[in-house]
């Protein structure tokens, strides 16, 4: 749980996947610093790979609240989206109505939100910005390594959203991957076996069991 330690000291936290290009030091005058998820305008939610928070937050231990409130059943969660993400956005949003120094945010301000961007369909403003290379080995995932972290108003570049060779980006996804083997070689009920059969191999060093599993349930390889 990474806001607990926020709590504690005035403090940067990053997810091990965010992938940093451009150093961001906050605004002394900045208490709370996070980033808009790209599809905030449709669901609203804080994606969390970055945070930056002041000793004792209120967003962050109203965040804590509504977390447990909806663990406990006393709230309901919203839609689809990822406990913590909403949390934290629900938090900033109850306290910017009791705060008028919270609902102002900005560079200068107690809070400053940072906006992720997917490049292949949102880069008014940040053209120069090369994308990763994500087209590694073949049968490897890239969905995900063409997003960025930015400041909208300064157009500043800060982070890629995850670094090659992480979950969504260059990560070997062993479905598609039998998927895609399957339909090159037309596979077989045997055929499929033996895929399954090598990449058990594979797997005895890579700890993936459980999607193996997966896989034989789905092919009817039981």
């Amino acid at each position: 749980m990474h806001f607990i330690p926020l709590m504690c000291t005035k403090r940067y936290y990053f997810d091990v996947d965010l992938f940093v290009v451009h150093p961001f030091v906050a605004n002394s005058a900045n208490e709370f610093v996070t980033v808009k998820w790209y599809d905030y305008n449709k669901d609203p939610e804080f994606f969390q790979a970055f945070i930056a928070a002041s000793p004792k937050n209120k967003i962050i231990k109203r965040s804590l609240d509504i977390m447990v409130e909806i663990l406990s059943g006393k709230r309901s969660k919203r839609g689809v989206g990822f406990l913590g993400t909403q949390s934290m956005q629900d938090a900033w949003a109850e306290i910017e109505q009791e705060d008028p120094s919270v609902a102002s945010h900005g560079k200068d301000k107690k809070v400053y939100f940072l906006t992720e961007h997917n490049m292949r369909f949102d880069i008014d403003g940040f053209t120069n910005i090369p994308r990763q290379q994500n087209r590694g080995p073949p049968l490897f995932s890239e969905g995900g390594c063409d997003f960025f972290v930015a400041d909208e108003d300064e157009k500043s570049f800060y982070f890629y959203s995850r670094i090659l060779g992480t979950r969504n980006c260059g990560k070997l996804h062993l479905l598609q991957s039998l998927d895609l083997l399957c339909s090159t070689l037309t596979c077989s009920f045997s055929g499929k076996l033996h895929l399954l059969q090598s990449l058990d191999l594979l797997c005895s060093t890579l700890t993936c069991s459980f999607m193996l599993r997966f896989l034989r349930w789905s092919y009817g390889l039981y």
